[in-house]
């Protein structure tokens, strides 16, 4: 690119991405072996392939595996998933039946159960099991070490369902005052109910913290992390209020997956991914996995800073006709008060920086790099899990196209 080119105009982005749209070529070869990932943990392959395995496909960041069988298929698949090292291991339940959609979306799938191959700091694998089907909870055999939890459709249902026993009982109060005078020689029936443990902390300094979910700001998610051996021991628990009633529960509670220590002080600490059935706005209507968040403790040695939340977002949105997914990293302030909790926030208006360098291998060449940014917070996007292209024009004055070319957003190009 020549000195004397005295103006630049950057025209067309455009953003081509898709969720249920994948290309057929990223679909699992059902009846074909999957090949062993040398960074999943050892023996997974094996796992995966002992039969039942009706679908699956390669999505950002993992791959995803559909499983249909009856209860005795899905405990031996237990008792073979137990046996990995490396990863967490965790059953979620969900009420139901299993049904998975098809890249394109021609057409359902029923099935079991789920495996998902996520990639994080290291690959985790997560199992999920739908009961409606061939899989009976009452037959379950779940090995010791596996974590078991629910799925949200789940907290849901009793929650809605305990409203309307209230709404019930509401009613059957605010009756005329005859049938008032002979339900008052009865005897009231007692109801008894399970409240949920609330949360214990161990460290006499909790540190707390708010992110928003929503773009319109109608879902905080609190958080408050804690330390397990005591205060000063470092930061490596982690409460969630997911079912967002205002109160931080012990089946709320996250184990850090990762810690880094630094002599006798805490460094970081990471958390498995939290997902949320929440659209972050009128764009995420409809779109499987909306919202997904990876939160993190972080205490090192930075000017003016000892502590940090950090945060990593990724947000699932209809760009039409396709599905994006954006990914936003950024951190906060964590406060010793619930009430003084600093909200992160997702909210950010993405512009495109356009930077220029020289080319090392011609002199007098000129490279123009662009990037996505997204204020305080790193942005990225990415279609099939990859890079978005740009289209790039160099153009003198009178308009003529002196160069052309395509590069990823995160890539300079030279011409």
């Amino acid at each position: 690119m020549s000195k004397r080119i005295v103006w630049l105009a950057v025209l067309l982005i455009t953003f081509v991405w898709s969720m249920p749209g994948f290309p057929r070529a990223m679909e699992d070869r059902v009846g074909v072996p999957v090949a062993q990932n040398k960074h999943w943990p050892a023996g997974l392959a094996e796992v995966l392939n002992g039969g039942g395995r009706v679908y699956g496909y390669l999505f950002f960041p993992g791959n995803r595996f559909f499983f249909a069988g009856d209860t005795e298929a899905f405990n031996q698949f237990l008792n073979q998933y137990a046996r990995l090292k490396d990863t967490p291991l965790n059953l979620v339940l969900h009420p139901g039946l299993g049904k998975a959609r098809r890249l394109g979306g021609k057409g359902e799938i029923p099935f079991d159960w789920k495996v998902d191959v996520l990639r994080r700091s290291k690959y985790v694998v997560i199992v999920e099991v739908w009961l409606g089907g061939g899989v009976q909870l009452s037959e379950l055999k779940v090995p010791a070490n596996v974590k078991v939890g629910s799925g949200s459709e789940i907290a849901k249902f009793v929650g809605a369902h305990q409203a309307k026993r209230e709404q019930t009982q509401q009613k059957k109060a605010e009756v005329s005052p005859a049938a008032s005078e002979v339900q008052a020689k009865e005897k009231p029936a007692k109801i008894t109910q399970t409240p949920a443990k609330p949360a214990t902390f161990k460290s006499k300094r909790p540190l707390y913290g708010k992110i928003a979910l929503t773009e319109d700001g109608s879902k905080i998610l609190s958080v408050v992390f804690d330390e397990s051996g005591g205060t000063r021991t470092g930061h490596d628990v982690l409460y969630a209020d997911v079912n967002f009633n205002g109160r931080f529960e012990e089946d709320e509670r996250f184990e850090a997956e990762k810690v880094k220590r630094y002599g006798t002080w805490l460094s970081t600490s990471s958390f498995a991914p939290i997902n949320f059935n929440l659209p972050y706005n009128k764009k995420a209507k409809g779109v499987p996995g909306p919202c997904e968040v990876t939160i993190g403790y972080r205490q090192y040695p930075r000017p003016g800073i000892a502590e940090d939340i950090s945060v990593i977002a990724k947000l699932r949105l209809r760009e039409s006709p396709t599905v994006w997914e954006y990914t936003l990293s950024g951190s906060a302030m964590p406060s010793k008060r619930p009430e003084n909790a600093t909200v992160w926030s997702m909210k950010v208006a993405p512009t495109i920086e356009i930077t220029t360098r020289p080319d090392e291998r011609k002199k007098g060449n000129l490279g123009i790099g662009l990037e996505l940014s997204g204020g305080e917070n790193e942005l990225e996007c990415r279609k099939a899990g990859q890079p978005v292209k740009a289209h790039v024009e160099i153009k003198k004055p009178d308009g003529t196209v002196v160069h052309q070319g395509d590069a990823t957003l995160d890539k300079f190009t030279f011409g």
